[in-house]
């Protein structure tokens, strides 16, 4: 089976109406870019084709797949599915340009600074990633190549360390999230009737224009929904300014809430003076469908 033809069976159906030539080049450069990164580290085009097949967006258009392609971390996809294949380099590479890096250690350090408790972080995340369970992949065989490995790591990693903390910590940050959630449930009694009639489209139309986000914007909501960070707790443990993390999250949900619009518009047939009527259900119940997505 030849590569385009190999992508075709595991993309979304969309990918059949991909550009033939555009999308033999797309998948040719992608292989090459990795390639190229890590000659050391040998997968097969196959391998590649396949889990970036497996992980596009089911609603990338079909015109958009060349392009979706070519936006990939290339370099970082190969080292991920070298890791996912049990590459004993590639997991040694892994292991030392992300888990033992200095960036890892001084982020780590901002929610414990102890030397064992990063080493336990560590730890943990070398079986998290590279060890599957029961009818289940390795973590990193969920990494998609949208964003960059190093942030995905370092989300994945921070995530690891708040399980780690103190139980009395954690205690007082769930029980702040679990106030939020609590609230973000409670739908106004007028919008019960909307509720129960577009419950199911709204569904999936949030779950759609979740799936369009990059592992980045992802990561970010998945730290303040799920683990109910606050902005400024965030912000310190990428290093940046709280601003920069605000502007971040408002832009993620600026996307989610207008691709959400558009989805629901579009499975009703509705006009968008007649989605207005349906505007305070998907305001109210985007932050709860959000979080539902992130913990499964």
């Amino acid at each position: 089976m030849d590569l385009t033809s190999l992508f075709a069976a595991h993309a979304p159906a969309s990918a059949r109406a991909a550009p033939a030539d555009a999308l033999s080049r797309a998948l040719e450069s992608l292989i090459e870019r990795g390639r190229s990164a890590w000659p050391q580290h040998r997968v097969s085009p196959e391998s590649i084709v396949r889990h970036a097949a497996g992980k596009l967006p089911a609603d990338t258009g079909g015109a958009d797949i060349p392009a979706a392609l070519e936006s990939l971390h290339a370099e970082d996809l190969h080292l991920a599915v070298a890791c996912v294949e049990g590459s004993a380099t590639a997991l040694q590479e892994f292991d030392r340009r992300y888990l033992a890096a200095g960036a890892l250690r001084a982020a780590l350090g901002r929610i414990n600074p102890s030397a064992a408790f990063a080493d336990d972080v560590r730890q943990l995340l070398r079986e998290k990633l590279f060890v599957g369970s029961a009818g289940r992949e390795p973590r990193i065989a969920e990494y998609s190549g949208r964003g960059a490995l190093a942030s995905w790591v370092r989300v994945v990693a921070m995530r690891t360390a708040l399980d780690l903390r103190p139980q009395a910590a954690r205690e007082t940050q769930d029980d702040g999230a679990e106030i939020d959630a609590a609230a973000a449930a409670t739908v106004e009694p007028e919008l019960k009737y909307l509720k129960e009639k577009y419950g199911k489209p709204f569904q999936e139309a949030v779950s759609d224009a979740f799936a369009a986000l990059d592992d980045e914007q992802a990561n970010l909501l998945r730290l303040q929904l799920v683990d109910g960070l606050r902005t400024a707790q965030i912000a310190t443990l990428f290093g940046v300014d709280r601003s920069t993390v605000k502007r971040r999250l408002a832009a993620c949900r600026d996307h989610l809430l207008d691709e959400t619009r558009k989805r629901l518009m579009a499975k009703l047939g509705i006009s968008p003076a007649e989605f207005e009527s349906l505007a305070g259900l998907v305001q109210s119940q985007l932050n709860v469908s959000i979080e539902r997505l992130l913990k499964r």
